[in-house]
């Protein structure tokens, strides 16, 4: 009878200790999921504002350079 209840207990035992090994594990995954996106998204940040401001020093050399031919004209 004892050998049975430790049986049954030990069991128990492993079944709780798998189930909070496999959250954790999941947790971790989401955790490190999150932190990619985050990542990528302050990467996709910076290339945009990277082509922003090219964009916008672009045009403002346009303009100068513009302007000096009405100028010169």
């Amino acid at each position: 009878m004892w050998q049975s209840l430790v049986a049954v207990a030990g069991t128990l035992a492993g079944v709780l200790l798998t189930s909070l090994i496999q959250r954790t594990e999941r947790t971790a995954a989401a955790k490190e999921a999150r932190r990619r996106e985050a990542l990528a998204a302050v990467s996709d940040l910076g290339t945009a504002l990277e082509t922003a401001r090219t964009r916008a020093l672009t045009a403002a050399n346009q303009v100068t350079t513009d302007a000096g031919r009405l100028l010169a004209a």
